[in-house]
């Protein structure tokens, strides 16, 4: 817990006292079910962590599923690589205010065996695990389905974990406190970088290079670079990473034709450690840079590849269907 309260907040905590117990046989919320898990349900992260270690009793329902659900629906607002709707499945086409556990939670066997079926078939209808979601359609038992979970947890997160992440006993608890941790990961791992949406690659360019008179955010397929006013980015195509073959992949959009174009490939290998780096061909390599929104930028001194996520194609999708019904063709 203090773990958790470190990570969201370095302000003071506001510990509340427990004056009863459910011993105490007096006036106490623990005697109305659910009373104080709805008080604790408008406090904020860093006091809920404080709060849970007051006693057992106000650890217990401060590790509540429905206060930690709720927290995880208002802290993966806009987080790439989390379930927040169903629109960001890639089967989905309308939103909906459903939320899966994290892709990556690290729960203990316990945490596991209190999955349901549901809740797992959702936990692996995430677009990085296809494979998995496949794998589990002929599974008839609930027993089968939480042996698998544990299996995917064992091989594929802490496999992929350079920091050592504890296994959480509460289900949402722990989905929270493994997304707000690995938050915090740099390395990229070979499904996000192989992801079957690709990166957008944009090229850099000078402002100087721009036509007289022609304002770069006038053009849509030009991009302010971050804070410099001096480089614009010119968004060339989409690149897919190729996880069997290490193949890198062009797609070049022609708006004209309404085809694409799919360029020579090129082949790519990890560069740095702990992929932190990325070389496609005979090219400058790119670093691994995570976002804010924890997405992922590729960057050396000519390009820039931002990571494309589910969500951002359904927004592209709906954009281009209102861009349609606004500018109907004869």
């Amino acid at each position: 817990v203090s773990l958790t309260a470190s990570i969201m907040s370095s302000t003071p905590l506001l510990v509340p006292t427990a004056t009863s117990t459910p011993d105490d046989g007096g006036s106490s919320v623990f005697q109305c079910p659910g009373l104080l898990e709805y008080i604790l349900s408008y406090s904020s992260i860093t006091d809920l962590a404080a709060a849970t270690e007051v006693n057992r009793w106000w650890k217990q329902a401060g590790r509540s599923d429905m206060i930690w659900k709720e927290s995880c629906c208002r802290f993966w607002i806009n987080r790439v690589g989390t379930k927040r709707s169903k629109s960001s499945s890639e089967d989905s086409e309308e939103d909906d205010d459903t939320v899966t556990l994290f892709w990556r939670s690290c729960l203990s066997d316990e945490a596991i065996q209190k999955l349901t079926a549901s809740e797992i078939h959702s936990f692996f209808d995430h677009f990085l695990l296809s494979q998995e979601k496949k794998q589990i359609q002929n599974f008839v038992s609930l027993y089968e389905l939480q042996a698998f979970f544990q299996n995917h947890r064992n091989r594929h997160i802490e496999s992929t974990t350079y920091t050592a992440i504890p296994e959480y006993n509460d289900l949402w608890f722990g989905s929270f406190c493994s997304s707000a941790i690995d938050a915090k990961r740099h390395q990229i791992t070979l499904r996000e970088l192989c992801n079957p949406y690709g990166f957008d690659m944009y090229f850099k360019i000078p402002a100087s290079d721009i036509p007289h008179g022609l304002h770069f955010l006038e053009l849509d397929y030009m991009e302010p670079y971050e804070d410099n006013p001096d480089m614009v980015l010119y968004r060339h195509s989409v690149c897919y990473f190729t996880e069997e073959d290490h193949m890198f992949q062009i797609e070049l959009e022609s708006s004209k034709r309404g085809t694409s174009l799919l360029q020579h490939s090129l082949r790519w290998n990890w560069s740095g450690t702990n992929n932190t780096a990325v070389q496609v061909g005979p090219y400058p390599p790119l670093d691994v840079i995570r976002l804010p929104n924890w997405g992922w930028k590729l960057e050396n001194i000519n390009v820039v590849l931002m990571y494309r996520d589910s969500r951002r194609i359904y927004n592209e999708k709906k954009e281009e269907e209102n861009d349609a019904s606004d500018n109907p063709t004869l």
